[in-house]
C-alpha cells in the first residue's frame, strides 16, 4: 500500500513542476525581439528599395552574403537569430 502511495504522490508531484516549468519559458517571439527591433529601425533609417528581393528567415539566411552570391540583384537580408516560427 505504501508503495502505490508513494507512486501517487510523486505523479502528482511531477505533474505540480511541469506547468511551472513551461510557464518560466519565455514566449517564443520575445527571444528574438531585440533583432527585430533593429531591423525595423534599420528599415525606417534607410527603407529597402522598391522591386528588391527581400530574403527572411533564420540564421542560415542573416548569415548568408547575399551581395556577394547575388551581386546584381536587389537583394535584402532581414534574417534574425536562429529563429523557430
Amino acid at each position: 500500500m505504501l508503495s502505490i502511495r508513494a507512486g501517487i504522490l510523486a505523479i502528482v508531484a511531477i505533474l505540480t513542476l511541469v506547468p511551472s516549468s513551461i510557464q518560466a519559458e519565455e514566449h517564443p517571439s520575445e527571444r528574438w525581439e531585440d533583432e527585430i527591433e533593429q531591423l525595423e529601425s534599420l528599415d525606417s533609417e534607410l527603407a529597402p528599395p522598391p522591386g528588391c528581393i527581400l530574403f527572411t528567415g533564420s540564421s542560415s539566411i542573416r548569415m548568408w552574403d547575399l551581395r556577394q552570391h547575388m551581386p546584381k540583384l536587389q537583394a535584402v537580408n532581414r534574417g534574425f537569430g536562429g529563429s523557430q516560427m
